[in-house]
């Protein structure tokens, strides 16, 4: 799970680092309506919804060494 977890975090810097230097690149060449317009797609929202799920999935998901034992549970008071 913290493979998963760690690939994830990795993936979604991936993704913002690439967006904001796409779009810094249009802005500066003067075609950033028509990057605003190529982005702003039903399948670029999908996939964005889509990830953010993963994501808060991601963050409610346990992993096996989150587990107390038995043992340790009884002896905290």
């Amino acid at each position: 799970m913290e493979r998963l977890r760690y690939g994830y975090v990795l993936l979604m810097a991936l993704f913002l680092g690439l967006g904001y230097a796409a779009s810094q690149y249009h802005f500066f060449n003067g075609t950033a309506a028509q990057y605003a317009a190529q982005v702003d797609v039903p399948t670029v929202r999908s996939l964005a919804l889509l990830l953010l799920i993963m994501g808060i999935a991601l963050g409610f998901a346990k992993s096996p060494s989150d587990e107390v034992p038995a043992e340790e549970e009884s002896a905290n008071p």
